[in-house]
């Protein structure tokens, strides 16, 4: 068991330093005011390393000037999944230090298609960046229960009242009142494991 301090800004650090472990099981609780929140179990995955982190580019009319062509750079990242597991993944992405940090930057994906294969190639189109621009790249490995969260609050918030968009729906996180356990308790509490690279656009 290990106790945490709040910080600022609900951000909350370990009062004594330790490292999860692959494929123990963690869960918190949490004391508000003698109420128990507990979360349900989440097991660490180990994520694979990011082989290879490169960009490619496609060029668009400047908003300001249609006349002129800007060329716009995006991400592309090689990893290799492991064949033994289904894998769930989440990329984040800073551009110069700034988190892409919207519901539309939400990025998840499953090894549905890929389960197994060696030095698959992720495009990462919707991430634009320009020249001498950095890129860091995070890659996280999740649960099966943090990546249908994820996708369901992505859709929720994204595509509600648009005509493709989704039927309202509630978004249960694992977090449940102890003596109360039908109490809506909004949030998710995860496990997960990550690497980051990063690299400069000067073709």
């Amino acid at each position: 068991s290990y106790s945490f301090s709040h910080s600022e800004n609900g951000i909350y650090y370990s009062n004594e330093p330790f490292a999860a472990k692959p494929g123990r099981f963690y869960h918190v609780e949490i004391n508000v005011d003698g109420k128990i929140i507990r979360s349900m179990p989440e097991q660490m995955k180990q994520v694979p390393p990011i082989d290879t982190l490169t960009y490619d580019s496609f060029t668009e009319p400047s908003e300001t000037n249609p006349q002129v062509e800007i060329i716009v750079y995006y991400p592309v990242a090689f990893i290799s999944d492991d064949q033994e597991e289904n894998n769930y993944y989440r990329w984040r992405f800073w551009k110069n230090q700034t988190l892409f940090n919207t519901p539309e930057d939400i990025f998840i994906q499953s090894d549905r298609f890929f389960n197994g294969l060696d030095s698959i190639e992720n495009e990462f189109i919707d991430f634009d960046f320009r020249l001498n621009d950095t890129i860091q790249v995070e890659l996280q490995e999740i649960s099966f229960n943090a990546y249908s969260y994820l996708r369901l609050l992505k859709l929720q918030t994204t595509s509600l009242g648009t005509r493709q968009g989704t039927s309202p729906a509630a978004i249960n996180g694992n977090l449940f009142v102890e003596d109360d356990p039908s109490e809506i308790v909004l949030g998710f509490f995860g496990t997960i494991s990550t690497t980051t690279t990063s690299t400069v656009i000067n073709p």
